[in-house]
């Protein structure tokens, strides 16, 4: 997939990678024997994790909090270490100036590629542990609705910042949350919230704060 949106830039990129989730929700949404189709993946459970040394027990809410907590700090951690190493100096380039990182012998191509490849990994396993946590698989993970929502927080947060992702996060789950309770047009009051928040704070919500903090 990774080959294929990579010949193209901006949001023909957005439109092409859309379009290749959309035909993967396709396939898995016929593929029943697979999937389960529209049933989705249903049973997806892990009892115990057996280390030898240590026993898992992850039908224990507490034991499989601490348990994804793990995996999540792991992954947080490699991707600040990835960040800061000289591979994260590349990917900035390439976000800065795409023809100046070219010139300076950068292989555009390759890396793209790779980070479309890390964030794929990093997506996979936030998928592994929320099928371990609600065991079971919706087939709507695959819909573009998923990927709407990613890009909301991402925006709501502040696109290009490390925890920018985070508070867009648990911003948009909450107001999730809140306005669930007392309307079933949810998403339209979400969306009138997002584009207040992106009129008034382009930057997102953690951008704007840091750059109130440099002034």
């Amino acid at each position: 997939m990774g080959l294929l949106a990579m010949r193209t830039r901006g949001i023909y990129f957005a439109m092409v990678t859309l379009a290749l989730a959309q035909c993967v929700y396709f396939l898995f949404f016929q593929a029943t024997s697979l999937t389960g189709g529209d049933n989705g993946l249903r049973g997806v459970n892990v009892n115990t994790i057996d280390l030898g040394f240590l026993k898992l027990d992850l039908l224990n809410p507490l034991v499989k909090y601490y348990f994804m907590l793990g995996f999540v700090a792991i992954a947080i951690w490699l991707i600040g270490r990835l960040l800061n190493s000289p591979f994260g100096s590349i990917l900035e380039a390439l976000r800065e100036n795409e023809h100046r990182a070219r010139a300076c012998g950068i292989n555009v191509e390759r890396t793209r590629l790779l980070s479309l490849v890390i964030s794929g990994m990093v997506c996979g396993l936030a998928g592994a542990l929320n099928a371990i946590n609600l065991s079971t698989v919706s087939i709507d993970s695959l819909s573009y609705h998923t990927s709407g929502q990613v890009m909301m927080m991402t925006l709501l947060g502040g696109m290009g910042t490390f925890f920018g992702p985070f508070i867009g996060a648990g911003l948009f789950l909450g107001i999730e949350y809140v306005v669930t309770g007392f309307t079933e047009r949810w998403q339209l009051i979400v969306g009138v919230i997002f584009i207040i928040l992106v009129l008034f704070f382009p930057k997102g919500i953690w951008g704007t704060v840091l750059d109130w903090l440099k002034k």
